[in-house]
């Protein structure tokens, strides 16, 4: 919470209010080493690897491998994103929450 002051230039009256802090915006993208950390910090990245690496179809376990390692950003509406998302049993907001923290590392 903040705080806002208002003087009245009439009056001289002061009036203080208090303000919700306003909420982070959630990035569209993060860094690959951003995302990452972010997983590690949240105690979901030895989790998110396995899942990509149970992937049972061999060339969607490739493709998701080579954005996972190879990728330079994480965009936060891709496909893969939030398919290993819902693999970790994260929802919509979970996954912008780790978003909001990656990009503060």
């Amino acid at each position: 919470m903040g705080t806002i002051t208002s003087i009245n230039c009439v009056t001289g009256e002061v009036t203080t209010y208090e303000v919700a802090d306003e909420a982070p915006s959630i990035p569209k993208s993060v860094t690959s080493r951003q995302g990452q950390q972010a997983l590690l910090l949240a105690g979901l990245l030895d989790d998110a690897e396995a899942a990509i690496n149970a992937i049972v179809d061999d060339t969607e376990r490739a493709v998701t491998l080579l954005y996972w390692n190879k990728a330079q950003t994480f965009e936060r509406d891709n496909p893969l994103i939030v398919a290993i998302g819902s693999a970790l049993g994260l929802n919509s907001d979970a996954i912008d929450q780790l978003f909001i923290t990656a990009a503060a590392l």
